[in-house]
């Protein structure tokens, strides 16, 4: 497998004493090597950008791409998290060989006593064929309570198309740090 990133994520653009422009950006292209026995080429995509204001939160948009190869194979992450950036319902793990385009748009923000509240929507289709899949909603709640002690509450709907199954998830997660 071999790939090749030609963007650098993560930039920022001060827009003012209190605003922010965050944009992230890339792609890669991969292709068999060596003895593989399954010959194909896909590409990978990913623009994302969000607007921030200094101690109240930051709104954006995103849309990623793990292409297709004619539905033959799709790009490949094995070393990956895709549980970070495709949906926290875990639904995609293992991309659908026609490819997944993501949709989604979030909002994070500041929130009384020290917490961190964040809600993202996902639009799912297939690269191959465009079909619409399914959305998830992803909605977390993290509280800090010293450099030793933290909390989150994470919960995510996926509601799922063309005969992929619903699932809805929450997790509850303590930090102890020495």
């Amino acid at each position: 497998m071999a790939w090749r990133n030609t963007m650098q994520p993560g930039s920022t653009i001060s827009l003012s004493d209190h605003l922010s422009l965050n944009y992230t950006g890339s792609f890669a292209h991969q292709t068999d090597t060596g003895d593989n026995p399954v010959k194909y080429s896909a590409n990978y995509y990913l623009a994302d950008v969000s607007v921030g204001k200094r101690n109240l939160g930051r709104i954006g948009g995103s849309y990623e791409v793990l292409g297709s190869d004619n539905g033959e194979a799709v790009f490949q992450t094995p070393l990956a998290t895709l549980h970070a950036f495709q949906g926290w319902a875990d639904v995609f793990l293992a991309p659908p060989v026609a490819g997944l385009e993501d949709i989604s748009f979030y909002i994070s923000g500041e929130m009384a006593w020290n917490t961190t509240a964040t809600v993202r929507h996902h639009w799912f289709y297939l690269n191959d064929g465009d079909d619409f899949i399914g959305s998830e909603i992803n909605a977390s709640l993290a509280k800090r309570v010293n450099n030793n002690l933290a909390f989150l509450i994470k919960y995510a709907r996926f509601s799922g198309k063309n005969e992929i199954a619903d699932v809805s998830k929450f997790w509850f997660q303590m930090e102890i740090g020495f």
